[in-house]
């Protein structure tokens, strides 16, 4: 069986600490909510990560041993946070064009 999920990992503290949650958008919407010196504590990359276990006492056994896990994840892809979870993110300004009465005394 496979379990897949997505993670940001904690990196000033035990990787217990990090963000997880079955859907993309979930662990963005917690690292969002976490304050600018908090989202500090955690790595700027997003990671997808599937499991593969036999049953449930095999994922419980994998889970809570010492490398939480580590040799039955079978992928794992990371990719950059978007800049907009970030806290004190500022959406671009849209920049507009000067009108063409304007552009054309410039030629």
């Amino acid at each position: 069986m496979n379990l897949t999920y997505w993670t940001i990992s904690r990196v000033t503290d035990s990787d217990a600490y990090s963000l997880r949650g079955k859907r993309k958008k979930e662990v963005l919407k917690k690292f969002k909510g976490l304050g600018e010196d908090s989202q500090k504590d955690y790595s700027d990359q997003i990671e997808k990560r599937t499991l593969e276990y036999t049953d449930g006492f095999n994922l419980l056994d994998e889970c809570l041993s010492e490398d939480r896990g580590g040799a039955i994840c079978t992928e794992s892809v990371a990719m950059p946070i978007p800049p907009e979870y970030f806290a004190g993110y500022v959406s671009p300004q849209k920049t507009e064009l000067p009108d063409k009465d304007f552009m054309e005394g410039l030629i």
